[in-house]
């Protein structure tokens, strides 16, 4: 009886620090992780919740190092916002080069509630291989999360990590790539909309 007593105790614990401990989804974290260099890649970040209980109405998402080209998604009930200038190196994009594009966007309104979630998305493209992260300022109607810490090898987890994307070597597939499709009918409007 003792066995399954002691059992029972150290499942009501492991339930207990399991409510206690934050989900791992609860970051604001994008919903496919790795994408092929060359290629479009249809970002979707994901954010689970508000600020300690109050909901969002602001999410700005800082464009890295690596991403020339940028096609910010609208939502109903939120403003769009969006602010370019230069790149910190020059990309070529179909062939042509590009120094200038969006570095930051801005979706302004809602409210997102602290019990729901909701994805804010753009189109991008990706020049070249390596972790691309992306700092997401959560702005909400009380407090704010600031997501743009990353861990160093060896070292925890950060609590505000930055929302991360593995860019990986140039696919052999070319347009079957499903992300390249979806985005190669809009990719001349992509370059010469922020020429």
């Amino acid at each position: 009886m003792s066995s399954v007593r002691d059992f029972c105790a150290v499942l009501s614990i492991a339930s207990l620090m399991a409510m206690q401990a934050p989900p791992a989804s609860a970051h604001v974290v994008l919903v496919q992780k790795t994408a092929p260099a060359g290629t479009y890649y249809r970002a979707q970040f994901m954010v689970g919740h508000g600020c300690e209980g109050a909901p969002t109405v602001s999410v700005q998402v800082d464009i890295p190092d690596g991403v020339p080209v940028v096609r910010p998604q609208p939502k109903p009930g939120w403003v769009l916002t969006y602010e370019s200038g230069p790149l910190a190196e020059p990309a070529l994009v179909h062939g042509k080069p590009k120094s200038e594009g969006i570095r930051r966007v801005t979706w302004t309104g809602g409210p997102l509630p602290d019990a729901e979630y909701d994805e804010f998305g753009m189109l991008i493209f990706l020049a070249r291989p390596g972790t691309l992260r992306f700092r997401v300022l959560q702005t909400c109607d009380r407090g704010s999360n600031d997501w743009h810490q990353h861990a160093r090898s060896g070292q925890p987890k950060p609590p505000y990590p930055a929302a991360e994307l593995e860019v990986t070597a140039p696919s052999a597939s070319g347009p079957s790539d499903p992300v390249a499709t979806s985005g190669s009918p809009q990719a001349g409007g992509v370059s010469q909309h922020h020429h």
